[in-house]
């Protein structure tokens, strides 16, 4: 899960537990690249698509797929118009911000099923 805001990354972090997902939090796609290439194993990387530090969610999904091509993706962004500007591959899905519990569930739940 990356997301640059610490209070949504708390919130976030704790939908997702009551979900019953086991939960890696990084505040910026340098710390969830440096995560995946030590080794964090993740079915899915959750993350916001805008963020400061000049990596992007797309950087963080295209490396994330180098190193483990079966990982799904799912974004998040309060600016979906960066979302259709970006060029984002069909098969990434975004969750606009807020999102309610259930939307989060649901997205999570579609991207898992769906194949990388």
């Amino acid at each position: 899960m990356v997301e640059d805001d610490e209070r949504v990354r708390h919130l976030t972090v704790n939908r997702l537990n009551r979900l019953g997902y086991r939960v890696h939090a990084a505040e910026d796609g340098a710390t969830a690249i440096r995560m995946l290439e030590e080794g964090v194993a993740a079915d899915l990387v959750f993350s916001d698509l805008v963020m400061p530090g000049g990596l992007t969610g797309h950087d963080v999904a295209r490396r994330a797929r180098e190193i483990n091509p079966a990982i799904r993706i799912l974004f998040t962004s309060g600016y979906a118009e960066d979302f259709a500007r970006s060029g984002s591959p069909a098969e990434i899905r975004l969750l606009r911000k807020p999102y309610r519990l259930n939307d989060l569930r649901e997205a999570i739940k579609e991207t898992l099923a769906s194949q990388p």
